[in-house]
């Protein structure tokens, strides 16, 4: 594999990062004015706005009438092959320097 083919992998999963990080700062910036939660989102950790974001998509599947258990299943299944992109590299790179 082509240093470049390596990096793209390590890229590509760190824009998908990035991108997630953006949607949760946009979904922050919402809960921040929301009055109707009984707790302030502002104070929350990395992992609790996490989650209530999860809880969030949730109830919107729930509403457009989505399969969010589907949905959760499938991203396990993107995440593995991207993240997999990323072994395949570190192996070939240990493999090539042997």
């Amino acid at each position: 594999m082509s240093d470049n083919v390596n990096l793209d992998a390590v890229e590509r999963n760190h824009e998908r990062a990035d991108c997630a990080e953006a949607a949760i700062k946009a979904y922050a910036a919402v809960k921040e004015n929301n009055t109707t939660d009984m707790w302030d989102f502002s104070s929350q950790g990395p992992q609790e706005r996490l989650t209530d974001l999860l809880s969030d998509l949730r109830h919107w599947a729930c509403q457009q009438g989505l399969d969010f258990e589907q949905s959760l299943t499938s991203s396990e299944s993107h995440f593995q092959c991207e993240v997999g992109e990323e072994d395949e590299v570190e192996g070939a790179e240990k493999g090539g320097a042997a």
